[in-house]
């Protein structure tokens, strides 16, 4: 689509899941992945949530590792991603899952007319914890991601005491 741009963010960090993955499927549908199937996404406990992000483009040597702590509602979280992604113009391919794996390929358009694929295998241990192993690809260009989220328990609660700052930091 000329004139839009792969907003930043799209390859980030939303509830844990990477927002980067590799295009598997020709049958491309607008919606999201649940969009017209019946498979729904995992549910996960909001809480406290930390999230350790390891990633490595092509043509790096070192991979980087991101932890963040924050409050979360991580299946919440992960909806409004991907519905905040179709109205930025991405296309979906139907969402699969098996056990408890989950799997979800979709392509966003760039500024320079081209296209970003995604494709990101998310597996869920329980309620409280999950991984994810997402890839991306422009051109030549691919970005790897593997994500471990680990619910830590509650928030604070309501009585004015404010829950953990969200700190991201680099190992």
């Amino acid at each position: 689509m000329p004139g839009r741009r792969l907003v930043d963010g799209v390859i980030g960090v939303t509830a844990g899941l990477t927002l980067a993955v590799t295009w598997t499927s020709p049958a491309v549908t607008a919606g999201p992945p649940a969009a017209g199937a019946s498979i729904e996404l995992p549910a996960f406990q909001a809480g406290m949530w930390e999230y350790r992000r390891t990633q490595l483009a092509m043509g790096r040597n070192q991979p980087q590792t991101t932890t963040v702590k924050k409050c979360s509602d991580p299946t919440s979280d992960i909806k409004k991603k991907l519905a905040d992604l179709e109205r930025r113009g991405c296309r979906f391919a139907p969402m699969s899952h098996n056990g408890n794996r989950y799997v979800m390929s979709w392509m966003c358009p760039t500024s320079n007319d081209r296209s970003v694929t995604f494709h990101d295998v998310l597996t869920v241990a329980s309620s409280g914890s999950y991984q994810d192993s997402s890839e991306a690809h422009q051109e030549q260009q691919v970005v790897h991601s593997e994500i471990s989220a680990i619910r830590l328990g509650n928030c604070a609660d309501r009585s004015g005491a404010k829950p953990a700052r969200q700190v991201p930091f680099k190992e």
